[in-house]
């Protein structure tokens, strides 16, 4: 006896194929959906990492005294109203020994961390006598303030916000990554 399938029982084996590639296309899109939200997170978490890690760095290298206002290591300009900043009214001063000349703060170089909340941008430049010269740390912040307590020696990130794309509101797409208040300890700007 021969066994012949009849229409009915093709269209059910193609209903049911149909099903199972519409199970697995929707499980592949949810899971890159998933992983475009958890790559666009990483790239303003990287962001956010890279200026902490630069900063702290100029930081561990500042050089000055408190004492005196002519010569203090690590100097702090910075508006209250975040969307006053710009690159030249928001900005962190740190004064480096390149020469390796601790006594002699006259060939010391400025380096200056600047920020401006309409381009969403830290700025560092490597001597603040030339702001012409000058590498941006990242397009994608969205609230940033930094302060210094010069009793403590302790430079503090009060604020540091990023958005994958700073001018829109946070979605799903749009993730918005930020960090609790950091302290940086400068360890060898003088507190006496």
């Amino acid at each position: 006896m021969r066994k012949i399938m009849t229409l009915v029982e093709l269209i059910i084996a193609v209903s049911l194929l149909g099903l199972v590639v519409l199970a697995v296309g929707t499980f592949e899109v949810a899971a890159l959906k998933m992983y475009k939200r958890q790559d666009y997170r990483g790239e303003v978490l990287a962001d956010i990492s890279s200026i902490i890690h630069h900063l702290d760095k100029r930081l561990r290298e500042a050089i000055g005294d408190v004492a005196d206002t002519d010569n203090v290591g690590i100097s702090v300009n910075w508006q209250a109203d975040i969307s006053a900043c710009n690159f030249n009214n928001c900005y962190v001063d740190i004064r480096n020994d390149l020469s390796k000349t601790p006594s002699d703060y006259s060939d010391d170089t400025i380096r200056r961390y600047a920020y401006n909340y309409s381009l969403h941008t830290v700025r560092f430049y490597p001597d603040a006598s030339n702001l012409n010269h000058y590498t941006d740390l990242s397009s994608r912040i969205v609230d940033c303030k930094f302060s210094f307590d010069t009793s403590q020696g302790v430079f503090k990130i009060e604020a540091l916000k990023g958005r994958y794309l700073p001018d829109e509101d946070v979605s799903a797409k749009n993730p918005e990554v930020s960090i609790p208040s950091v302290n940086l300890f400068s360890f060898s700007h003088s507190l006496n």
